[in-house]
């Protein structure tokens, strides 16, 4: 058994022990800890079938530290949703956090929506810069220019001066490494075939 394993355990029962005072709280952590002793692939399913809009917060929390450890790309469309979800707009990095470590090239136009869609430069924001800067690529040439000028676009939201200023370095961050990724693989892809130079045709 992993050292981290060992620690999810000590610190989920140092968190059961905490919520004593806290029956549904407890019953929750308690439904966690059976789930954490099963196989990698079926504690997997069943942490993912445990994140219901109810949870407290430090559930969900610790759910989602669980699964940063499992390295599955099965968790990613699960923690996306979970990310938008209504009841999780004062806990969306929980399920942000696991994601910096995955490449979610395919999930482009997500963040990007994502980022654009947040009203505060909070740590989601954060947090979504990150799992961008993280892509490996390439992107679909109609996504990325899509998603460009939606993190370029003007800052809408009504917000303090300084948080708008905040807001448009993160959105700024995220236009700019997909921009160079972007144009980064356009020109291998067009020099590549012709091995770094292009014929010029003499004209009379």
């Amino acid at each position: 058994m992993s050292k981290q394993k060992l620690s999810h355990k000590k610190r989920l029962r140092q968190m059961i022990e905490a919520a004593e005072a806290d029956p549904t709280l407890s019953a929750e952590l308690i439904a966690v800890q059976g789930c954490i002793t099963k196989p990698k692939l079926q504690a997997m399913t069943a942490l993912l079938k445990l994140l219901k809009p109810s949870l407290h917060q430090s559930t969900k929390w610790f759910i989602t530290m669980v699964l940063e450890t499992i390295k599955d790309d099965r968790i990613i469309r699960p923690m996306l949703k979970a990310a938008i979800a209504p009841e999780n707009a004062s806990c969306r990095s929980f399920f942000l956090w696991p994601l910096t470590t995955y490449d979610c090239t395919k999930h482009l136009a997500f963040f990007a929506d994502f980022i654009v869609g947040l009203h505060e430069p909070n740590e989601a924001m954060m947090v979504a810069v990150m799992i961008v800067r993280a892509m490996k690529g390439p992107f679909e040439p109609i996504i990325a220019r899509k998603s460009i000028r939606k993190l370029l676009a003007e800052v809408k939201t009504s917000m303090p001066a300084e948080w708008k200023i905040e807001t448009e370095a993160y959105r700024l961050e995220a236009a700019d490494f997909i921009m160079a990724k972007y144009f980064n693989h356009t020109a291998k892809t067009f020099w590549k075939p012709r091995n770094g130079s292009v014929p010029i045709s003499k004209t009379r």
